[in-house]
């Protein structure tokens, strides 16, 4: 969806060119995408450098995330009005669009291949007083300062393996969860089975990212600098990065002591905080919620690793309900106390699947919901109890 906003700004480029060094022009209004039936503010200043060629910068919110382009150009205007038409292509989708000026105002349509179609409409406020400096290709700013928080009609890519995947998919609970508050998603998913995230850039994977449609792509963790490259490439596409921050494979329920799996998941806490402080990404602390449930469990659990299968890497049921609470907590800011899914065997009474030792009672949703909505609020303070 973003492609469409920066096909939107390729074609205000020219727009603007109808100012002259003299006139430092300046139009605001707003963008649209019929598509998704999203729309924001935007702000295009222009002036020209020297004869024939033009400078502007592009200011406005995506999603509510700030951006800004500068780019030069070449500009010609007409007697009483400029009409427009052009095509491009941006990230692999063919655009085709036509525009006008004509007195204070500026007005245009778009459409492309993928199917983004809409309009802009921008009204002259005045001059700028400076002309922009050039900048031969636009670029973003860098980290987001506006935290995203999923909306109607977002699509989400979800790239992971057997820690997002198994257990019917955390992907599915998520939707599942939201449609309990009348939020639709779209999700796409690249799941690579028994591989670690520095495997998982291939060339199918490398198209979906960059598709430039996602609201968001949710990442498993890995390493700091393999993390960091994926946001490089996400945050290019106009997409917020996501980290599903997993648990770790040693447990006390499998090869491990309890003083062993705190640090080791302190440690993992420490370099999240790293890239959340380095890139912005919004992080999804679902090894936090792990280790409180699992070091202070609720009442009568049969066993201690009861949110894994059996000494095991892997989560079962429960442990997929963790997950998708801690998702929803953390990436709509609000409390998933209370949140079912009507998905068997995730409704309240039922025995779970695999684990028939363990009852999912309405007492132990409620139980861990609390527990996940704590971790998720002092995760957000900066301040998780292994800190």
């Amino acid at each position: 969806m973003k492609n469409a906003l920066l096909f939107l700004i390729v074609c205000l480029m020219v727009v603007c060119s109808r100012a002259t060094a003299q006139e430092q022009k300046t139009w605001t209004g707003k963008w649209n995408n019929r598509k998704y039936g999203t729309s924001g503010p935007l702000k295009c200043v222009g002036g020209e450098s020297k004869a024939g060629q033009w400078n502007a910068v592009f200011t406005g919110t995506f999603k509510g995330d700030p951006f800004e382009f500068r780019a030069a150009f070449q500009g010609k205007a007409g007697r009483q009005s400029t009409d427009l038409i052009g095509q491009s292509t941006i990230r692999g989708a063919k655009y085709q669009w036509t525009g006008k000026v004509q007195g204070r105002q500026l007005t245009g349509s778009y459409k492309a291949a993928n199917g983004n179609y809409g309009e802009f409409q921008l009204n002259e406020t005045g001059g700028s007083g400076r002309s922009p400096s050039p900048t031969p290709e636009p670029t973003t700013t860098g980290r987001s300062t506006s935290p995203y928080e999923i909306k109607d009609g977002d699509r989400l890519l979800f790239i992971g393996n057997s820690f997002m995947a198994n257990e019917g998919g955390v992907f599915n609970y998520l939707a599942a969860a939201l449609q309990k508050n009348r939020v639709q998603i779209g999700v796409d998913k690249q799941i690579n089975y028994g591989k670690p995230l520095r495997e998982m850039m291939k060339p199918e994977v490398r198209a979906a990212i960059e598709a430039g449609d996602n609201a968001a792509v949710v990442i498993t963790s890995g390493q700091l600098d393999i993390m960091k490259q994926f946001d490089g490439g996400i945050r290019q596409a106009g997409a917020k990065t996501v980290v599903f921050m997993t648990w770790e494979l040693r447990h006390p329920g499998n090869r491990a002591t309890t003083d062993q799996y705190t640090e080791a998941t302190r440690q993992s806490v420490q370099e999240m905080r790293r890239m959340e402080r380095d890139t912005g990404a919004m992080i999804v602390p679902a090894a936090v919620a792990f280790h409180s449930l699992t070091t202070k469990p609720p009442e009568r659990m049969p066993r201690i690793d009861y949110l894994w299968e059996p000494r095991n890497i892997h989560q079962n049921e429960l442990g997929s309900m963790v997950n998708a609470w801690m998702l929803y907590a953390i990436m709509t800011g609000n409390s998933p106390v209370g949140v079912n899914f009507d998905m068997p065997p995730y409704v309240v009474g039922q025995k779970l699947k695999s684990n028939p030792d363990i009852r999912f009672t309405r007492d132990l949703r409620t139980a861990l919901q609390e527990r996940v909505w704590e971790v998720a609020q002092a995760w957000k303070a900066g301040k998780s109890h292994l800190e």
